[in-house]
């Protein structure tokens, strides 16, 4: 366990250091993210083959890839082509599987170590809550085609800020080409131009959850006809998993987004961050019929770490004093929780403990 500690523990003594350092304070580079991906990328690349579940099965194909030519390469349908046009291209470089596990770590780390070093306005506590509320980071372990996939969230948020309607679609097309799931991307257009205020916490958001938590069952089943036979295989009937902590953990900061937030400072990129996180709650009440669910809602999830720290910086409503209390309950719980969930949890992607390269 010794890695998570350090990669939990360097950006939160850089972060400190930070606020208490004079010169530090007036400077709002988010070193602690830096260094929290930097270890993260390194995990991911030395890890032994057993850490991540579905890894056994990349190797298979990776191998596959080898002595496949590219007519077969683009008549392949068991995997998305996006993701067999990557691994045919690593093969030119290497036939080694952690050449694959480097470029994808690349794919993941850089482009997010981006977003939340320039968008976040508190980044210890945006790590924190990618480790434990957005359910990524254990999946970039097992998952590389979905990992893959969840980071073109990243520029498709930027043109939706920017309006440029047609990158935004070609960018979901092109996320689309390594998981099926990226589709619902498309959702971030209309979500993050939706004007939502103080008000329509009550006369809109609370509404609206709870009928999709009472009709669960029957939006569920109607939204699988729209996925494909592959992912009604996989998704199944829905059936209760008692993943409920989740769905209260994101209502709670729901709620925290537009009580604190005073509406006559925010922008339009924290409103549009409200309105994408909305959207997540929604999505997260879907994963307490079927686990797999939740496999939609990551591209949303990438944007709660960025949200929450928004919506503390923008509370003018609240006293500082309160907000700094706030903090650092924000930092000892999520700690707590995430090496109490490494310890004590399902682990269902077999992340914990970590195992290098070199342990054999």
């Amino acid at each position: 366990m010794l890695p998570y500690y350090a990669l939990v523990g360097i950006p939160l003594f850089y972060g400190l250091f930070k606020n208490i350092n004079p010169i530090q304070q007036k400077k709002k580079a988010n070193g602690e993210v830096i260094a929290f991906f930097l270890i993260f990328f390194f995990l991911l690349v030395l890890r032994d083959f057993i850490v991540g579940t579905d890894l056994v099965g990349y190797i298979y194909h990776f191998k596959r890839t080898t002595y496949l030519s590219w007519n077969k390469i683009f008549n392949m349908e068991d995997i998305e082509i996006g993701y067999w046009v990557l691994m045919k291209i690593v093969s030119f470089i290497s036939d080694d599987f952690r050449a694959l596990l480097i470029v994808i770590a690349l794919i993941c780390c850089i482009p997010t170590a981006y977003f939340y070093y320039k968008e976040s306005d508190n980044g210890v506590i945006s790590i924190l809550l990618y480790l434990t509320a957005t359910s990524i980071f254990p999946m970039a372990f097992s998952g590389l085609r979905q990992t893959v996939a969840i980071v073109f969230a990243i520029p498709a948020f930027y043109f939706v800020k920017n309006k440029k309607l047609i990158l935004f679609v070609l960018t979901v097309f092109i996320a689309s080409l390594f998981h099926k799931s990226a589709w619902i991307m498309l959702l971030l257009y209309p979500v993050y131009y939706f004007k939502l205020r103080t008000k329509h916490l009550s006369s809109v958001v609370a509404p609206l959850t709870a009928l999709v938590f009472l009709f669960r069952n029957s939006i569920f089943d109607f939204l699988l006809k729209f996925v494909g036979e592959d992912y009604q295989d996989k998704y199944g009937s829905a059936t209760e998993t008692g993943a409920y902590t989740m769905i209260i953990l994101i209502a709670l900061f729901v709620v925290f987004s537009f009580v604190a937030i005073d509406e006559d400072n925010i922008d339009e990129e924290t409103n549009g961050l409200r309105g994408i996180l909305v959207l997540t709650l929604m999505l997260q009440i879907f994963a307490s019929l079927n686990h797999v669910a939740m496999r939609f809602n990551y591209y949303f999830l990438l944007f709660l770490p960025i949200t929450v720290t928004r919506a503390l910086s923008k509370s003018n409503k609240l006293d500082k004093e309160i907000i700094n209390v706030v903090k650092i309950v924000f930092v000892v719980f999520f700690t707590a929780y995430f090496f109490y969930d490494a310890y004590t949890g399902a682990d269902t992607l077999s992340i914990y403990p970590y195992k290098s390269m070199f342990a054999n």
